[in-house]
């Protein structure tokens, strides 16, 4: 449970700052919400891929190509943050959420079965709680606009989350069944 926190800053801390990071380029904030929009598109988008491969995917690798797109999702918005980008950033965020973070939800779960209830509002704390430290710490560089050194802190400290995230899952692959990650996908 407490490994949801890096995941939760990871997941929710800082996606908020895309929005702000276009209009610090002089992108009207209509025209940026829009482009940010698109997170929510991929993430629907993505619940429908995690239900179709959940039954014959391993969870590690699930973990794998999710946070791979959190991470290339956040190098992305480093390297320019203009609309294109911003764009692109949002739809990687999107199947970091739908594919990386359903899988390690389910993962929660099946951790401790007959607590299901209790992992899964744990779970749930513990990513809000490090959603809320993300966008703290995203904070001391968008006070500057300093957009892209946030991003590439986002980056940096994506990989490690999604290493350990991955490796840990090959190492316990658990015992939860295609049709619960499907549920949690779908949720």
């Amino acid at each position: 449970i407490l490994f949801a926190v890096p995941e939760g800053a990871m997941v929710l801390g800082f996606l908020v700052y895309f929005a702000p990071a276009l209009e610090a380029t002089g992108t009207n904030p209509a025209v940026a919400g829009l482009v940010v929009a698109a997170y929510g598109g991929a993430v629907l988008a993505g619940t429908r891929v995690v239900k179709r491969i959940a039954s014959r995917t391993p969870a590690w690798v699930t973990i794998s190509v999710g946070g791979a797109m959190g991470i290339a999702g956040y190098w992305v918005a480093a390297l320019d943050q203009h609309a294109v980008a911003i764009l692109a950033a949002s739809v990687l965020i999107g199947g970091l959420y739908s594919i990386f973070h359903s899988t390690m939800q389910v993962w929660a779960t099946d951790i401790s079965p007959e607590a299901r209830g209790t992992a899964a509002a744990l779970f749930v704390t513990a990513a809000f709680l490090g959603g809320a430290i993300g966008t703290g710490l995203g904070a001391f560089f968008a006070q500057g606009n300093q957009y892209r050194a946030l991003f590439v802190v986002a980056a940096l400290l994506s990989v490690p989350v999604v290493i350990t995230a991955a490796l840990t899952r090959a190492r316990y692959p658990g015992t939860v069944l295609a049709e619960q990650a499907a549920e949690v996908a779908g949720s």
